[in-house]
């Protein structure tokens, strides 16, 4: 993860003292999402103030590449409330089924 240097705006790795582009020393950091500066201490978890933890390091993964759509299971098309609502009735209708059976005999 990183941030960017307000020098030249290329980024710069979370650890670095120094812009490897630009060669400015850095004094504090400032959270390109909120503009909160600080100590490079104080956001080694991401920024204090909002949160922001930056961009991912490049990892070799092109996460630009197309995305396969995935077909979702049937059951989470239907809201759990529902689906309990309906196997409450569908046991009912079953029970009842049941019962007239063994009242037959």
């Amino acid at each position: 993860m990183g941030f960017y240097c307000d020098n030249c705006g290329k980024k710069v790795n979370r650890n670095s003292n120094t812009c490897p582009e630009c060669g400015v020393k850095f004094k504090a950091v400032k959270c390109p999402s909120c503009g909160y500066t600080d100590q490079a201490d104080f956001f080694k978890g991401g920024c204090p103030q909002c949160g922001f933890l930056g961009e991912e390091e490049s990892t070799g993964i092109d996460h630009k590449a197309k995305h396969v759509k995935t077909r979702k299971p049937f059951l989470d098309f239907i809201s759990s409330k529902v689906f309990w609502i309906m196997s409450l009735i569908l046991s009912l209708i079953l029970f009842y089924i049941f019962y007239l059976i063994s009242q037959d005999v």
